[in-house]
């Protein structure tokens, strides 16, 4: 199993935005902006959808955390299509809905582990923090990584599963 920590700054950097409850706050002299934000938020739903696309393994819902019904949740539903998805523990997700359910992830809104019945997985962790596992029955190939670095995030290859 091979297991990638992708985020939107290095790991030497500080001070600088990490979740949409940062959006109007100043970093390096710049307001950031929903435009900012949805950018940032774009590459890395890019990103796990050539991760799905370069495999055809099925994903379920193995952990479910929904917090879109906390106070205040509503305002980060910008530039959503499908906030009032309804997903269960155990259920095989399409493309499509794993999609709209990373981006309620990436706004903390919701936290789920999916996991494919050999093992590989997606999940997320909070400062914009997206880690996938690969097992061995992933034949895709992982080359597209460095064109998301070049785009502006971040890959490391970890030693474990983060939720171990």
């Amino acid at each position: 199993m091979k297991h990638y920590q992708i985020s939107k700054y290095s790991e030497q950097e500080s001070d600088t935005w990490s979740a949409v409850t940062d959006i109007g706050n100043i970093y390096y002299g710049q307001k950031l902006s929903q435009k900012e934000y949805l950018r940032v938020e774009d590459l890395y739903i890019e990103f796990i959808e050539r991760f799905l696309s370069s495999n055809t393994l099925m994903y379920k819902v193995k952990f479910l955390m929904d917090l879109r019904g906390e106070d205040g949740a509503d305002k980060y539903f910008f530039d959503l299509d499908c906030c009032d998805i309804k997903i269960r523990g155990g259920e095989y997700l399409n493309t499509e809905s794993i999609l709209v359910i990373s981006r309620l992830c990436l706004r903390d809104l919701m936290g789920v582990r999916l996991e494919t019945d050999c093992g590989s997985y997606i999940t997320f962790g909070s400062d914009l923090y997206l880690r996938i596992g690969t097992s061995n029955d992933h034949k895709g190939s992982l080359d597209y990584f460095d064109y998301f670095v070049k785009k502006g995030l971040f890959t490391h290859q970890v030693d474990h599963d983060p939720d171990e």
